[in-house]
């Protein structure tokens, strides 16, 4: 078939998607390509970039475009010569792509409040334009996130500034890749400090969807140093035991969960607090996986999920409950330790059922209400 060209081209409206176009040849180039054992000729028209905004199934429209076909018309003559003098019309032929469904899967309830939107694998970088200020005297944070996935739907991070600045509109410039899928975003924050002093701008938290590591990732402008004391293997993960600071703070890290290759460093450790005993640290810590379990509904603030997937991993059981609120299914060893860790979250984790469990943990609160007459 002898394409002269094509015209009244409509392309799909990607309704459910936001869309943008990355490549549109002015000189439509076609070349010869082979598909299911049949040669053809093709070319691009054009190359967009989609990107779901909502979940379920979604339709992509077909493409639809009128194709002009030099078609050969005999001279009608009985001579071997005559196929010389053959003549060429161009027939008007409207043409459609299929129509594609997409199966969008949700994204985890219970998203961190930092969560703006990234779905890919991004890093953030923060600077000030300059350490040292004079008052009213201007100067700029800039945050800069990067990395690959959504990056043009990014929304602007949430900063906490001392309240003697005087911080204006965010200036936000980037740099995508032809591709449309990669590149960066630079969030630039003018602000006058009104008063003299030192002030500290607090770390800026930046969660994303992995979609790689399948689980939400916090990104914090900052690296966390850890003097390690003690791997420990409980409840089918690894755990770090270590010192994560100065004032001699303890923690414990899911050695799945740390996201990044850690970097050795030369400097001196910081040593465990005086009459640290190891292993009743590791009892207290991980007791409360130690006895027969239950399974156990629990109603968490959406601000939980991090620490619901640290103590549980990453499979835990999630739904939504409502905007503001998941719901988590546990097997959990039902324990004081259990309850205590509960208490923590000052209301922001609740028990659902089983009942027997609910009135347990009120029993111990009437307990403990009761000690302090």
């Amino acid at each position: 078939m002898n394409i002269a060209g094509f015209e009244n081209v409509i392309f799909p409206t990607f309704n459910g998607f936001w869309s943008q176009e990355i490549e549109a040849p002015t000189n439509i180039e076609f070349s010869r390509e082979v598909y299911d054992g049949q040669i053809y000729n093709s070319a691009l028209l054009r190359k967009f970039v989609i990107i779901p905004q909502q979940q379920g199934q979604i339709t992509i429209d077909p493409a639809e475009l009128v194709c002009l076909v030099n078609v050969r018309v005999s001279s009608g003559g009985s001579s071997i010569f005559d196929g010389f003098f053959d003549d060429y019309r161009t027939v008007r032929k409207r043409v459609s792509s299929k129509a594609h469904t997409v199966n969008v899967a949700p994204l985890p309830a219970g998203a961190p409040s930092s969560f703006a939107g990234g779905v890919g694998e991004f890093t953030i970088s923060a600077k000030v334009s300059k350490d040292s200020l004079k008052t009213h005297e201007a100067a700029s944070l800039l945050i800069t996130v990067s990395g690959k996935g959504n990056i043009s739907l990014l929304e602007t991070p949430k900063v906490n500034f001392p309240p003697d600045m005087e911080v204006y509109d965010t200036k936000i410039s980037d740099r995508i890749d032809k591709g449309g899928l990669s590149g960066s975003k630079t969030y630039e924050y003018p602000f006058i400090p009104r008063s003299h002093g030192d002030f500290v701008i607090e770390p800026v938290k930046y969660a994303y969807y992995d979609v790689n590591k399948k689980q939400q990732l916090k990104l914090d402008g900052k690296s966390y140093e850890i003097t390690p004391l003690h791997l420990v293997w409980n409840g089918d993960y690894y755990y770090m035991l270590g010192v994560y600071d100065y004032k001699q703070r303890l923690g414990s890290f899911r050695v799945d969960r740390i996201a990044k290759r850690p970097e050795i460093l030369e400097t001196e450790g910081t040593p465990a607090p005086e009459g640290f005993d190891i292993n009743e640290h590791i009892n207290t810590t991980f007791r409360m996986f130690n006895s027969p379990h239950e399974e156990v509904e629990l109603i968490c603030d959406n601000d939980v999920m991090d620490s619901i997937i640290d103590r549980f991993g990453e499979d835990v059981v999630t739904y939504t409950f409502d905007q503001k609120s998941f719901k988590a299914v546990v097997n959990i060893a039902v324990s004081n330790v259990f309850y205590s860790w509960i208490f923590g979250f000052g209301g922001k984790v609740k028990i659902q059922s089983p009942e027997q469990v609910k009135d347990r943990y009120a029993d111990m609160l009437r307990s403990a209400v009761q000690g302090l007459d």
